[in-house]
């Protein structure tokens, strides 16, 4: 199993900083996991222990670490796609997409890179 997980919480990120105002009011995804709980995905110990309920062994966890720069149209494509943003209604997510690609224009010259996780679990099946 893997999930790319947008944002790598040991490195800063001025573009999350730059729109955590717009962002925060949005309905949060299951990925990010409970209050108080890393994502989802990186919640290794509950990960580990749903394979080994589900009879999987030897089960190894890896965390790749990469960073992407976005383009202000790669911006608004990419968070068109979160669950969070498509959800809203059709003037608002508009509205929501333009600031997005607006700031990464004004505020970042076009270019924001955003740093990535890559969380991997495998396992050998009896």
């Amino acid at each position: 199993m893997w999930w790319n997980v947008f944002g790598d919480p040991d490195r800063d990120d001025p573009f999350h900083d730059a729109t955590h105002s717009l962002m925060a009011p949005l309905h949060q995804s299951p990925s990010a996991g409970e209050s108080g709980k890393p994502p989802y995905s990186l919640d290794t110990e509950a990960r580990i222990g749903e394979l080994s309920a589900a009879g999987f062994e030897r089960i190894d966890h890896r965390l790749m670490r990469w960073s992407v720069v976005y383009g202000p149209e790669e911006i608004r494509a990419l968070y068109g796609t979160f669950s969070s943003v498509n959800r809203l209604p059709g003037t608002e997510r508009e509205e929501l997409l333009d600031a997005l690609s607006e700031i990464a224009e004004s505020q970042f010259g076009g270019a924001v890179e955003r740093h990535m996780l890559t969380s991997m679990y495998t396992s050998l099946s009896p």
